[in-house]
């Protein structure tokens, strides 16, 4: 089974004392065996939560309690209607009460006793007792302690009671998998009634290889992926033979594969381009072995459906289409055409996709690829590399037209790279591209600013033929990769307040020089990477906070075309 997360993720008053409670507790954890332990205190960075009136039924955090293999865990929560106690005593005496029990349980154990959750439950709860008497004020009301037993089987089957609290009165939401609620009376008899909720959380284990595939990456290609729930990860590659190939990841399960399209179906110097504009639906687009646009999609429910949105000729088939869905109800499509024209379509929800031209013959590589992004909900950016290695760019605000500009002149990108960008805060967006000595490339604009350039590593860090992929998992801070001319998988990372700083994913020969790597972060706090190998392997690596880079091999060497 993978590792399992605990998280603390909320409380709910589901009825109040008075007017307004000022709440405040601690959420206790103790592995069975002692090993791991932990107490938070609830709120953070202040003594207490007003709970009642209306916008004021739920409050939120994201607070860890455990990380590790799966086992009994004993979890004693408590909460208190704070008057005159002490209510940073309380919470660190709490803390203590979790280490005495923790050093009990590893005891134990190591005197023969089964690691089992129940027994540390009534201790956990006598101690905070204890505790709650030593610090609370004489107009305090405690609501518990209650208990909640975790075990191994109910671990795994976390996925299926996920829920998503709701209340009319509170405009804030949370899922969750488990409870513990608490009541409590005050000195007039008025009831009182939390629950605090905690979600459990599969975190992938490295998958087994999978059986030799008869359709593999093409190695000139490169891997999309996307995450439309934060559960769940889906990829597509083109196939050594033209064929569309996915894989599907649903937490707690493993890789599974199908064939999307037959043989023949894509360029195999092409790549697949994917959104979810909604959580139930997942929208792809490649470009055909005859420079069709072609394209599939999924509705929850139903199964994939295919069509044609540009025929034979539209496009370049060394290249691929680039997509945005700056708003729930739309798609927008950018592709480069055979003769270097920027072509573009789009969709309104109720509508039939329109085409335009958004550059003319000439103005693009044939070879190269569109980047978008859509920072704002009413606007769109684009960028392109020029044939002769300018880099291009094109934006468009609601209300207004089309205008181009141009960012870097002649010769400053190489003519078959791509650009990358991300928008990690509405305000500003940060562009990267590959020079035509191998350089690292990159551009940045903050709003009321003008672009500003820089070069993030120097000529012959990257390879001419190949892409950079980056994003940014929390609004402060990026994280990129991209392919060495010798097949590495390079990094770099940068933090607010910080400067960039480098290492190496993978080492020589572990990646196509012409392909590129492909990245999503689902949840906060993960990052996972896609790449072809020269041998036309599928790799991929994955990091969770608190831990190092994991590697495994998705589709086998020998699976995929080399050229």
């Amino acid at each position: 089974m993978s590792q399992v997360e605990v998280w603390f993720v909320g409380v709910e008053c589901r009825q109040r004392q008075e007017g307004e409670d000022e709440i405040y507790g601690t959420v206790n954890l103790v592995s069975a065996d002692g090993s791991q332990k932990s107490s938070i205190a609830f709120p953070r960075g202040q003594q207490t939560w007003d709970f009642g009136p209306d916008n004021k039924r739920i409050g939120t955090l994201q607070e860890l309690l455990y990380r590790g293999e799966p086992q009994e865990l004993a979890i004693v929560a408590s909460v208190i209607e704070h008057d005159s106690g002490n209510v940073d005593g309380y919470k660190a005496a709490a803390a203590g009460v979790v280490t005495t029990v923790a050093t009990s349980a590893v005891a134990a154990v190591s005197a023969g006793a089964a690691a089992l959750a129940a027994p540390l439950i009534a201790l956990l709860s006598n101690e905070l007792v204890d505790a709650a008497t030593k610090f609370l004020g004489a107009a305090d009301d405690i609501y518990g302690p209650k208990s909640l037993v975790l075990t191994p089987a109910s671990m795994e089957g976390a996925n299926q009671r996920r829920k998503t609290l709701h209340r009319p009165d509170d405009p804030k939401t949370l899922d969750w998998t488990d409870a513990i609620v608490q009541t409590g009376t005050d000195d007039g008899g008025d009831l009182g009634e939390y629950a605090i909720y905690l979600d459990v959380r599969l975190t992938p284990a490295a998958p087994q290889p999978q059986p030799r595939p008869r359709h593999a990456g093409s190695s000139s290609g490169a891997v999309s992926v996307v995450s439309r729930i934060p559960n769940s990860m889906e990829l597509w590659w083109i196939g050594r033979d033209g064929s569309v190939e996915d894989g599907f990841w649903y937490e707690g399960s493993n890789w599974q594969r199908f064939q999307l399209a037959p043989m023949g179906s894509a360029s195999s110097t092409g790549a697949v381009s994917a959104v979810s504009r909604i959580p139930n639906s997942m929208e792809l687009w490649w470009i055909g072995a005859d420079g069709a646009v072609e394209a599939a999609y999924w509705y929850e429910g139903g199964s994939w459906q295919r069509y044609q949105l540009a025929p034979a000729g539209s496009a370049s088939p060394s290249g691929s289409v680039s997509v945005v869905s700056r708003i729930p109800n739309s798609m927008e499509l950018w592709w480069i055409g055979a003769d270097g024209a920027v072509e573009a379509a789009y969709w309104y929800e109720g509508g039939s996709w329109q085409r335009y031209q958004l550059a003319p013959a000439g103005s693009a590589s044939p070879s190269g690829a569109i980047s978008v992004v859509s920072r704002i909900p009413n606007s769109m950016e684009l960028w392109w590399i020029s044939p002769d290695g300018a880099v291009e760019a094109a934006y468009w605000y609601e209300g207004g037209s089309w205008q181009r500009y141009q960012l870097a002149p002649a010769g400053s990108a190489s003519p078959t790279g791509a650009v990358s960008v991300v928008s990690r805060i509405p305000n500003s967006m940060e562009l990267w591209w590959i020079g035509a000595d191998g350089a690292v490339e990159a551009a940045y604009w903050y709003e009321g600013g003008s672009w500003q350039r820089y070069q993030l590593a120097p000529a012959g860090s990257a390879s001419p033929t190949g892409a950079i992929s980056v994003v940014s998992r929390i609004p402060n801070s990026m994280e990129l990769w991209w392919i060495s001319p010798d097949g590495a998988v390079e990094a770099a990372y940068w933090y607010e307040a910080g400067s960039w700083q480098r290492y190496q994913l993978a080492p020589a020969g572990s990646a196509s020089p012409s392909g590129s790597v492909s990245v999503v972060s689902r949840i906060p706090n993960s990052m996972e990477l896609w790449w072809t190998s020269p041998a036309g392997a599928v790799e991929a690596a994955y990091w969770y906070e608190g831990g190092s880079w994991q590697r495994y091999e998705l589709a086998p060497p020998g699976s995929a075309s080399s050229q």
